[in-house]
């Protein structure tokens, strides 16, 4: 009885590497039996719905490092300015106030812009690691409740890969890439308000 019970499991074996690719079992098991959903950005960006406070704090420290940004060339133009222009008749003494005033404001704007982008880059950094961490908590939950036919399928090698490079690429995706985004729209914006 024995050698024909290990025949048929071996048969269901068979049957079962047969039924669907490695990848499809995989997406099968992380949604818990469920067939798999598709990938949106909207679902990527639910990974990270519990990172809103850290990401929204990120997103308005990406705003003031971006208008950091946006106001140094007008500066260094003033600064400029104050060393070459000026009424011909004006003093010195007046030319040098307002190239120090110029090189002030441009200097405190140097230490804010890049103070805000210590914070962004901080912030959208430990959004990632936190939506990563949690995303390989779930993978790895689901992979243990799998059954053993399910790691006959599996190479342990794809599995490795699915929880160390796979959801890092997630974590780029949800959290490097919209901060990115996000810095390019508001140095649109700010141009555009700086130019009319």
């Amino acid at each position: 009885e024995a050698i024909a019970a290990g025949r048929r499991l071996s048969r269901r074996l068979v049957v079962v590497r047969g039924e669907a690719s490695r990848s499809d079992k995989l997406l099968d098991a992380e949604a818990g039996g469920r067939p798999p959903r598709e990938v949106t950005f909207g679902r990527l960006l639910g990974l990270a719905r519990p990172e809103l406070p850290l990401l929204a704090t990120a997103t308005v420290a990406l705003f003031f490092s971006s208008a950091a940004q946006m106001a140094m060339p007008g500066l260094v133009g003033h600064m400029v300015g104050g060393v070459i222009g000026g009424a011909a008749g004006e003093a010195s003494d007046a030319k040098r106030r307002a190239l120090n005033g110029a090189v002030l404001q441009l200097a405190c704007v140097f230490v804010a812009g890049g103070f805000f982008s210590f914070v962004r880059g901080y912030l959208f950094t430990l959004a990632g690691e936190r939506v990563v961490a949690r995303l390989r908590r779930r993978l790895f939950s689901a992979l243990v409740r799998q059954e053993v036919s399910f790691f006959d399928a599996n190479t342990t090698g794809e599995l490795m890969n699915r929880l160390a490079s796979d959801t890092t690429v997630i974590q780029s995706a949800v959290t490097v890439n919209v901060s990115m985004g996000l810095r390019f729209g508001a140095q649109v914006v700010l141009g555009l308000v700086l130019i009319f």
